[in-house]
């Protein structure tokens, strides 16, 4: 138990304690990333956006039904625009 306590206790062996300067750079590149995820989405619960395409989605929808409905049908070159 002593030596267990000892070895956790004891500074780090110099060899140990030095990293590759490439391995810091992806440790922080790594970290940037994180928190470049984090922020987008809290930016994207503040504004929403996450709802406003799903509106828009049911809105088209509903748009090319009511066409559907009215006979109204699309040119391919329209077709393609739309799934896009």
């Amino acid at each position: 138990m002593n030596v267990l306590l000892m070895s956790l206790m004891a500074p780090p062996s110099a060899s140990s304690s030095q990293n590759t300067p490439i391995f810091d750079i992806l440790v922080g590149l790594a970290i940037v990333v994180i928190i470049l995820i984090l922020i987008r989405e809290l930016v994207v619960r503040y504004w929403k956006i996450n709802e406003i395409i799903n509106n828009q989605e049911k809105t088209n929808l509903l748009l090319k039904k009511y066409f559907e409905s009215k006979g109204i049908e699309f040119t391919d070159k329209e077709k393609a625009r739309l799934k896009s």
